[in-house]
């Protein structure tokens, strides 16, 4: 192992321990660092670790606040900080040099630890949110093909409770009160790279839902009960979701 190659594992291994209350690094990296850091004129090789470790963690913590700003308003900034941000990049570092992916597994994580369910719910729709604006789109569909899929901006959301309306006015800066409806959301980027959403019905969301695992027009139908009136709403639905761009092969 080269020396320099040494010093980056050990650094590495430094700046990640998870960021304590004080924003200390342990007295015991004191002779370790003494032998990888020289000294400034005014810090020591262990002070100045230290605002490296800082500036790593206050870096990573701010982008994490700004991918999940709903999240972050829910709990407020410190605690989000120190029940969620630290804990989880401390289990999960940046594997990405894109910034703007950071979080993305962190509602699975928040699930895994049971945490509420609203907590979880407003994960998934920030990291959604982030998601819809930076991933790639696939060609549009063919609909000549068998099956027909989603594009990978649109994610669908059953809810016990509004929160898109209450995100909205949260992140606004607006206090009101969460509609405890269950209900059906469509997040998506529409053609001027804005993301927004939409209410569906429960049926919209059934079609799809089946679109989104893939499926026929027939198979995502057959389930249906037929009705003029249905038969003609199905037809404005996807002359929408069509002009939205919303499906692929």
């Amino acid at each position: 192992m080269s020396r320099l190659f040494e010093t980056q594992v050990w650094f590495g291994s430094i700046i990640r321990q998870p960021l304590q209350t004080d924003h200390s690094l342990p007295e015991s990296v004191c002779s370790e660092a003494a032998h990888f850091i020289a000294p400034s004129p005014t810090l020591t090789p262990h002070k100045r670790l230290e605002i490296y470790h800082q500036q790593y963690w206050w870096r990573l913590l701010d982008c994490l606040q700004n991918n999940f700003p709903f999240l972050t308003k829910l709990l407020g900034a410190d605690t989000f900080n120190q029940k969620i941000g630290i804990p989880y990049l401390s289990a999960h570092p940046p594997s990405d040099w894109a910034l703007c992916k950071l979080g993305q597994s962190l509602p699975l994580w928040l699930a895994k630890q049971k945490e509420p369910r609203r907590l979880v719910d407003a994960a998934r729709i920030d990291a959604a949110s982030e998601h819809a604006f930076w991933c790639e789109q696939k060609p549009t569909a063919d609909f000549s093909a068998k099956k027909l899929h989603l594009q990978p901006f649109v994610h669908l959301f059953e809810l016990e409770e509004d929160l898109f309306e209450y995100r909205d006015q949260l992140l606004l800066g607006k206090e009101i009160k969460v509609d405890s409806t269950p209900c059906y959301r469509a997040l998506y980027r529409n053609r001027e790279s804005q993301v927004r959403w939409k209410p569906l019905t429960r049926v919209e969301y059934s079609l799809l839902r089946a679109f989104e695992l893939g499926s026929s027009i027939e198979e995502a139908c057959s389930s249906l009960r037929p009705s003029k009136k249905l038969e003609e709403l199905i037809v404005i639905w996807f002359r929408e979701w069509t002009y939205l761009g919303w499906f692929t092969s």
